[in-house]
């Protein structure tokens, strides 16, 4: 990217930046079909993603705030934006599992993890993403064909200490939607 910087003395007034970043991705999907229709779906996914350990620096606008979830758990890069990437080597691990019912509803659950070949400080503690390891990942969800849904996720550390922990429930209809959502940091 190009970036133009003007009133920051702490940075050159243009930069030109690129970031390479090669990746390999194995999904092996095992479904099953139950006797009642359900389908099951279990998918285990190893990702093994390579950045050089360090970029050239920017000012950071728009990846400030990073949310570890089960949306970025596969991701090339967990940074919300693109004036900061994730660096270095790293493999993405995890499983996805989900119940399709043939009457409707839905229940998911996603677990993983990051593991870092070195960690270069790029995340908070609080992110659940700091260090070689990051925290462990679970994300649950059910919806109904009402439109009725409770997603639960929540982040933790191998010793089950949580860093955050996130309930939502809501309810989707045509013409509305309500929403309440939980959090504890």
């Amino acid at each position: 990217g190009v970036y133009s910087v003007s009133d920051d003395p702490g940075f050159p007034s243009e930069i030109v930046r690129g970031v390479p970043t090669l990746g390999a991705e194995l999904r092996w999907p095992l479904v099953i079909k139950g006797r009642d229709g359900a389908s099951l779906v279990l998918e285990p996914v190893a990702q093994l993603v390579w950045s050089p350990d360090t970029a050239d620096a920017v000012p950071n606008e728009d990846s400030l705030l990073v949310e570890f979830d089960e949306a970025n758990l596969f991701s090339l890069s967990r940074f919300p934006g693109s004036d900061a990437n994730e660096l270095g080597l790293r493999a993405n691990i995890g499983v996805n599992w989900t119940r399709f019912d043939p009457s409707g509803w839905t229940l998911g659950l996603t677990a993983g993890r990051v593991i870092r070949a070195e960690d270069l400080g790029q995340f908070s503690a609080g992110s659940g993403l700091d260090g070689a390891q990051s925290d462990w990942l679970v994300a649950a969800r059910f919806q109904n064909i009402q439109g009725f849904e409770v997603l639960n996720r929540t982040v933790f550390d191998d010793s089950l200490s949580f860093t955050k922990n996130e309930l939502r429930l809501g309810y989707f209809r045509p013409r509305y939607d309500l929403a309440a959502t939980y959090i504890w940091q």
